[in-house]
């Protein structure tokens, strides 16, 4: 049974695959000439349209795993200097209830952007995908939050999702 806070599709998991380990060097290298920004241990993609306050300001979020796991141990110096932990597979966050519907193109083209420069394939529910099919997944996810909940970007929707988590004590 699916919870009811899946059906949201708050965020989209898409892998990007290399066929053996490769240097985080690179991948930095790779990541910063496509205009991502280095954060701690991940990658973002900054929004070129206006960001509402309740939405997300990065378009994609990338972190480098190898075998599956995610590396949050490895420092900027590290990487800068080579000395970090190899990766094998970059996993995509796309937020998908966060973020209008009109992202999602040009995030798929990033995404695109980045398997073609490292060489990489898509995966998405664990299986390659082609680009085409990655994108009209995403659209249809979006379809459906709008038709069963709210626009995907919304306030009422990032509301609502917000309503779900559970309550902090003070």
């Amino acid at each position: 049974m699916t919870a009811y806070y899946e059906s949201f599709h708050e965020l989209v998991v898409v892998t990007l695959h290399a066929d053996g380990a490769r240097s985080r060097t690179a991948l930095h290298d790779a990541l910063q000439n496509l205009r991502f920004e280095p954060f701690d241990y991940f990658y973002g993609f900054p929004r070129d349209d206006p960001v509402k306050a309740w939405q997300a300001e990065q378009l994609l979020h990338v972190e480098a795993c190898i075998e599956g796991a995610i590396n949050k141990d490895d420092e900027a110096e590290e990487i800068m200097a080579g000395t970090a932990r190899p990766w094998t597979d970059l996993r995509v966050e796309y937020l998908l209830a966060s973020l209008p519907i009109t992202c999602i193109d040009p995030a798929c083209d990033i995404i695109e952007a980045v398997a073609e420069a490292l060489d990489l394939s898509i995966r998405h529910q664990g299986a390659d995908i082609s680009l085409e099919v990655l994108r009209a997944r995403m659209t249809d996810f979006a379809r459906e939050v709008s038709e069963t909940h709210f626009d995907p970007g919304s306030h009422e929707l990032c509301w609502l999702i917000e309503s779900t988590y559970p309550a902090h004590p003070t």
